[in-house]
């Protein structure tokens, strides 16, 4: 009993293996596969519904259901991409366009007011500097 529970675990695993290694040679293949489930799970519920239109005796068919729902699909899709790309192209031109130096120069004032204050009230050594202390806890997971 042992060694049959032996050959599932090694033959799991080798299933297991041979998956991960179908899915990364067809790769290409298995995101457009994705993208279709997605669209599926997204247009069923569009197709339900124009398959429910009955105008007198005519019934919609099927296939004009799932053809109005992939229009319908490709009209939303194109709409926010029309609307958010020009929106994410200006704020890259903006941070493109930031100048660190006169910003640095900008900040460089306040900081030094807080470094101040700081050492005043104790919370700061005299021999610690606040660029030093922000430079040594760079990391942003060590909050």
């Amino acid at each position: 009993m042992n060694i049959n529970l032996n050959y599932k675990v090694i033959g799991g695993i080798l299933a297991t293996i041979l998956g991960f290694y179908l899915a990364w040679v067809f790769a290409d293949i298995l995101v457009y596969v994705l993208i279709a489930g997605v669209m599926s799970f997204i247009g069923h519920p569009i197709v339900r519904l124009f398959d429910k239109i009955h105008i007198r005796n005519f019934k919609m068919p099927h296939v004009l259901s799932a053809i109005l729902t992939l229009i319908v699909l490709v009209a939303i899709f194109t709409t926010l991409f029309i609307i958010f790309v020009p929106v994410i192209n200006r704020q890259a031109i903006v941070i493109s366009s930031i100048d660190f130096q006169f910003l640095g120069a900008q900040l460089e004032k306040p900081l030094y007011e807080i470094e101040a204050m700081m050492i005043k009230y104790n919370l700061l050594e005299n021999d610690v500097t606040l660029e030093a202390l922000i430079a040594s806890n760079s990391n942003p997971l060590s909050i």
